[in-house]
């Protein structure tokens, strides 16, 4: 049986959680973020994994999923989601192609609220709960979401590197507040993702 390292960063708001047997697991977490959007991010990686920038990485899939009755679309939000990752990507010095094209990585996310994607199937089915939730003035305002950013290596099909945050979500924003609030999310999912020198 391999020996499962762990690390823990940012003592407040642990949540720990494990992909495949012998990868290294991290759990980050304090409620990071301005008075605008608060969240929590935990990220698992394999063991020593360390992506080299001229890699290729292609989009693989992704999946949103909100209330039907929320004031915008299942595909605003996954246009939104795949701009701004695929951005904060580029900024990292990676190209994202499009689904089908030859790759050594695939890139995916998934995106759900509560009422759609409950802890309870979120941790069965991601093995990932990084512990934030909407405080009791503030839950007739927001719902809490969840996204996820996968990597997953295209030979073995294997998720490599997994980020997930949760965070209040308040669907009746403006349209650049929405992009504002995933940018800052997106970025401090995508600090974690190891890069070599």
């Amino acid at each position: 049986m391999n020996r499962t390292n762990l690390y823990i960063r940012n003592l407040y708001l642990a949540a720990l959680f494990v992909m495949l047997p012998g990868q290294l697991v991290m759990a980050a977490g304090p409620m990071i973020g301005n008075a605008a959007v608060k969240f929590a991010v935990a990220t698992t990686s394999a063991p020593g994994l360390s992506i080299n920038p001229s890699s290729r990485i292609a989009w693989f899939f992704d999946d949103v999923t909100i209330n039907k009755d929320a004031p915008i679309s299942e595909k605003e939000i996954r246009e939104l989601l795949k701009t701004e990752v695929g951005s904060m990507m580029q900024q990292k010095g990676f190209e994202v192609t499009k689904s089908g094209s030859p790759a050594d990585y695939y890139l995916a996310f998934t995106a759900a609220t509560e009422s759609t994607l409950d802890e309870a199937t979120l941790l069965k089915r991601y093995k990932v709960s990084p512990g934030f939730e909407v405080s009791g003035s503030n839950k007739g305002i927001y719902e809490k979401g969840t996204l996820l950013i996968h990597l997953i290596d295209a030979n073995t099909r294997a998720t490599v590197w997994q980020s997930a945050v949760q965070a209040g979500v308040k669907t009746d924003i403006g349209l650049e507040k929405r992009r504002e609030n995933i940018r800052t999310i997106v970025r401090a999912m995508l600090n974690k993702l190891p890069i070599a020198s």
